[in-house]
């Protein structure tokens, strides 16, 4: 330790100030920050939690939301955040915390303390355009069905429905049923107009043509 340390300060030309005091050294204990140099400090955990996180496609808006937590409970003083991106090509982000994609990439995402910016999470966000799933059928429909005989066909679109719509023959000729996708046609007797089946999903559509024979 040091004994009677005196230190002389003043703000004042014509005042002096002094005090004195001791000064003593110690070994860190285990609870002391010594990276950032404070006594006591790891026992002051103030952590922040970056939700809301997901892949936002370019145009779009994702709201990201931040929790914080102090030595593990909810902090008891007020206090706020600063958002920033690192690449403001792909993305924006207000100080609500709003981003706003502009084109596709990777777009690392940091939120920091208002009262202590040392204290930050950093979150990626992926901006991608979403490819619009084809609509496709999953087997080449048949060029014809026999007379009381079925087929069944299935068209997909990702993880869309599909629809289907009819042409050519009057319904007592044939007779449908779909089960998810899948859609199965009977034939009840021939003709001389080909059945021709539509499958939609959105704006896409293809079309089959099939021909109900005799025996």
């Amino acid at each position: 330790s040091v004994q009677d340390f005196v230190l002389e300060f003043t703000e004042d030309e014509s005042s002096t100030h002094i005090q004195f005091f001791d000064l003593y050294r110690t070994e860190p204990l285990e609870i002391d920050d010594m990276e950032n140099k404070v006594a006591g400090g790891k026992s002051f955990r103030w952590a922040i939690t970056i939700e809301n996180v997901e892949t936002v496609a370019p145009g779009e808006s994702l709201v990201l939301t931040a929790t914080s937590t102090l030595n593990n409970g909810t902090p008891s003083v007020p206090y706020g955040y600063e958002w920033s991106v690192d690449d403001e090509s792909v993305a924006t982000v207000n100080q609500d915390g709003v981003l706003t994609a502009i084109s596709d990439g990777l777009v690392n995402v940091t939120c920091a303390l208002t009262e202590n910016t040392s204290i930050k999470a950093v979150a990626q966000v992926e901006v991608a355009t979403v490819q619009e799933a084809l609509l496709k059928w999953l087997q080449t429909p048949p060029e014809g069905i026999g007379q009381y005989s079925h087929v069944v066909v299935e068209a997909a679109c990702g993880d869309n429905a599909v629809f289907y719509s009819f042409g050519g023959p009057g319904s007592g000729y044939y007779e449908t049923s779909v089960n998810g996708n899948a859609l199965t046609i009977k034939c009840w007797q021939p003709s001389d107009t080909p059945l021709i089946v539509t499958a939609s999903c959105g704006e896409q559509t293809i079309s089959a043509s099939i021909r109900l024979e005799g025996w």
